[in-house]
């Protein structure tokens, strides 16, 4: 189970995405880009906020976790205000700033561990 996010400061550039996705409706049978396609497809919406340097999606755990560093920290605020409270697939987005350091350790993770079964 990934820490508790702490909240972003200021001089944050990292943003987590919550409830992007259903893990658990996930079928990487009938879909197997879907991955790939929910980071297309959230690169290209955060690029309107700023200059994205990666995105990582999380497929564990069950609230659809994605993060996003951006080049600067007033990207990722105003991206950050622009999507939190959006509804995207039926869902509403969570987004927080949060410290890059918590990020650089949960990409790692994320990128590393296989998507459940």
């Amino acid at each position: 189970v990934p820490p508790t996010p702490k909240p972003g400061t200021a001089v944050s550039r990292t943003l987590l995405l919550q409830n992007m996705f259903s893990p658990t409706s996930v079928d990487l049978k009938k879909d197997p880009r879907f991955y790939d396609e929910i980071r297309e497809d959230t690169n290209e919406e955060c690029a309107k906020f700023g200059k994205v340097l990666h995105v990582t999606v999380d497929p564990r755990g069950s609230t659809g976790l994605i993060y996003v560093l951006y080049e600067t920290p007033q990207q990722r605020m105003s991206a950050e205000m622009a999507l939190n409270g959006r509804w995207f697939e039926g869902k509403k987005i969570v987004a927080l700033g949060i410290d890059d350091a918590i990020w650089q350790a949960l990409a790692a993770q994320a990128q590393t561990t296989p998507p459940p079964a």
